[in-house]
């Protein structure tokens, strides 16, 4: 009997102990499941920051990837902008980073080679075959620039529909026909250098719901010159329709800024190139925008948005926090944020 008694007491101990530590068990896991509940609201908004540093990384480290292969190849090469689409707010948004490369320069097929330019701007080859063969390099509606006699004014140009099969380039002329180019004459030595174009190296594509907001980005601290909407004066013909333009930046072998390619238009930058990295659901029209409203709604007003900035003069490229100082116009706002961007990258910030 006492066996029995001893065994039937043990096994009951044995239930009671499955019965408590099942009790136990199902109580942390109702505690755990309270503290997630409770906690995860709280730890979104970091992860979203992470996000957005993280985006900022990237792209930094993609645009000294170029820089640094300028460097290497000893020719041109930059980073190529992909706008969203082509609609006018998603135009102000960007996802993909590609490389951009820079050919060698086409400085005729014979060492004699010459041009003159008409007072229309078009391009007159005296080497017959020179402009066939530059055909086979630029396509119609592609850009170019062109240096006569390899030095002074940076001429821009493109390649306009073909005039009885024959290839038609045009430059504009904001200072009149260069010296020494006039039809009838003997012509210049030229030296022509096509728009970047993108690399097969592999693309960036940003994280998450991080993208650049082209909308507010630029360089110095003027307006929103990256905007497919900012009407610089005078504006160019455009060769393709603004919102499907690139932001193209290139850079040097000696690694500064080169050129500037946006809105079918090439500029050297006179400041600070500055991409500001935010939200595609926080992507606003600057124009009609009010941010004081707006608040955290808007990138350019939010402080957990970040500036990837690029010296102009030494290619450095620095990430800096976002300044949301108020203003009373947009510009205000803008030259505030770049601003202060720009003095973080002087004292060297991240």
């Amino acid at each position: 009997m006492d066996r029995y008694y001893q065994s039937n007491w043990r096994a009951g101990s044995r239930a009671g102990c499955r019965g408590m530590t099942l009790i136990e068990l199902l109580m942390v896991i109702s505690i755990m499941t309270l503290l997630m509940a409770v906690a995860i609201p709280a730890v979104r908004p970091a992860f979203k920051d992470r996000t957005l540093r993280e985006a900022a990384r990237q792209v930094n480290t993609f645009i000294a990837g170029a820089r640094a292969r300028a460097q290497a190849v000893g020719r041109p090469v930059g980073v190529w902008i992909e706008r969203l689409d082509g609609t006018t707010m998603g135009s102000r948004s960007a996802t993909m980073l590609y490389m951009a490369e820079v050919a060698p320069p086409f400085m005729g097929g014979t060492i004699d080679s010459r041009v003159m330019v008409m007072p229309t701007g078009n391009l007159v080859f005296s080497a017959g075959f020179d402009g066939s063969i530059l055909a086979t390099m630029v396509a119609v509606g592609e850009t170019f620039s062109i240096k006569f006699d390899h030095k002074g004014f940076l001429y821009i140009g493109d390649r306009l529909p073909d005039v009885a099969g024959n290839p038609v380039f045009q430059i504009v002329l904001p200072t009149g026909v260069p010296p020494g180019a006039s039809v009838g004459g003997p012509g210049l030595p030229f030296e022509i250098t096509r728009a970047p174009v993108r690399s097969p190296v592999k693309p960036l594509e940003l994280p998450g719901d991080a993208v650049i907001d082209l909308g507010v980005s630029g360089y110095g601290t003027r307006t929103n010159q990256f905007d497919s909407q900012f009407n610089p004066s005078p504006l160019p013909p455009p060769l393709l329709p603004i919102t499907q333009s690139p932001v193209i930046i290139t850079f040097t072998p000696a690694g500064n800024v080169d050129w500037v390619f946006v809105r079918n238009t090439s500029f050297r930058p006179f400041g600070t190139l500055h991409l500001l990295i935010g939200r595609r659901a926080q992507v606003v029209d600057p124009w009609t925008a009010n941010f004081a409203t707006l608040g955290d709604d808007a990138n350019l007003s939010n402080l957990t948005s970040l500036w990837v900035s690029i010296g102009h003069q030494t290619g450095r490229v620095l990430t800096a926090e976002n300044d949301v100082a108020a203003g009373a116009t947009l510009a205000e706002r803008i030259r505030a944020a770049r601003s202060f961007a720009r003095d973080a990258i002087r004292m060297g910030g991240q």
